[in-house]
């Protein structure tokens, strides 16, 4: 019962490492720097005494994204938020290039935590429901 006890716990960690390894073949996916697309927010979190993940258990769990065509050129608009600096709106430019217009939209959230973003065109929704209850 022993040895089969050993073999199991063997080739289980026979299994676990041979599962480390790194994938071959090209990435699908790869990094494009702010110079290039436009984008450029983090979100940065700066601890204190009062504000940390010991008084406030939310700290670490990050803000938000949300994307939708603000404008309606077809492009999908990106607004980030960020928990202790302020959200960026990025107008999509298309091939991947974004203008921030940030300050022209208004948006201020300095000095407030935020945490998410939800967008949705209303007169759109509102547009297509309608003959659903008209009938």
């Amino acid at each position: 019962m022993q040895k089969l006890s050993l073999l199991n716990g063997l080739l289980f960690t026979l299994l676990l490492v041979s599962g480390c390894t790194s994938p071959s073949g090209p990435s699908l996916l790869s990094p494009l720097p702010a110079s290039e697309t436009g984008i450029d927010c983090a979100n940065q979190l700066s601890e204190s005494e009062e504000l940390n993940i010991i008084t406030f258990e939310y700290f670490y769990n990050g803000a938000g994204v949300g994307a939708g065509d603000l404008d309606r050129d077809g492009l999908p608009d990106l607004c980030f938020t960020s928990n202790m600096g302020n959200a960026r709106l990025y107008r999509n430019l298309g091939s991947l290039k974004f203008e921030d217009i940030t300050k022209q939209s208004g948006i201020n959230t300095k000095g407030r935590w935020t945490t998410g973003v939800a967008l949705a065109d209303i007169k759109r929704l509102i547009a297509q429901a309608m003959p659903f209850f008209q009938q």
